[in-house]
């Protein structure tokens, strides 16, 4: 009995070596793939990289797509809350794909598939207004904190002061907002 469990052993960790493969590729090729900025590698973009100033054509389009599916998705997440009893905190943080410079506002090229960071940015901001009219009182943006801002290692990740500054922010709104009293 103990020979076939160690050999159950043995063919469980010769799958999981073959699995490994796969599990690298989706990881390495798929997941942030493409997006410029979200790779986890340190960006330092100027304003000069910054040139677009119109949203593709596809944008309108597709952005409605996305916000169908995700105003769905999300009422859905949001339900499975309630039923555990538990009351949902929505946060929508900012990224770096967009910049307002001499008072335009610009976006870096090529972000995604032919789409620049204003395409993402009207595509995050539609979803955003749905995660506030969902949430309500609960929704928190730092759409607009400069601060975290400053504390990207990428365009949408923040380093160890970033997350602390974002966990101060989401602190500061809770106690502005009454909620902490939810947590006694």
């Amino acid at each position: 009995r103990d020979a076939s469990s160690i050999k159950g052993r043995i063919k469980g960790l010769h799958l999981t070596q073959k699995l490994l493969p796969v599990y690298h590729y989706f990881k390495d090729t798929i997941v942030n793939k493409g997006i410029v900025g979200a790779d986890h590698s340190q960006k330092n973009f100027t304003d000069n990289d910054f040139s677009i100033l119109k949203i593709h054509p596809d944008t309108l389009s597709k952005t409605a797509k996305t916000k169908a599916a995700f105003s769905l998705r999300f009422e859905k997440i949001l339900q499975h809350i309630n039923n555990m009893g538990a009351k949902p905190i929505c946060v929508a943080q900012p990224h770096d794909y967009v910049r307002f410079i001499n008072g335009e506002k610009r976006g870096l090229p090529g972000v995604f598939k032919g789409y620049s960071g204003l395409d993402l940015d009207y595509s995050l901001l539609g979803l955003q207004n749905i995660m506030e009219k969902m949430c309500g009182n609960a929704f928190i943006s730092l759409y607009h904190n400069e601060e975290i801002k400053r504390n990207f290692y990428d365009s949408v990740h923040t380093t160890d002061v970033g997350s602390q500054l974002i966990g101060k922010e989401i602190f500061k709104s809770l106690r502005e907002k009454k909620m902490l009293e939810t947590f006694k």
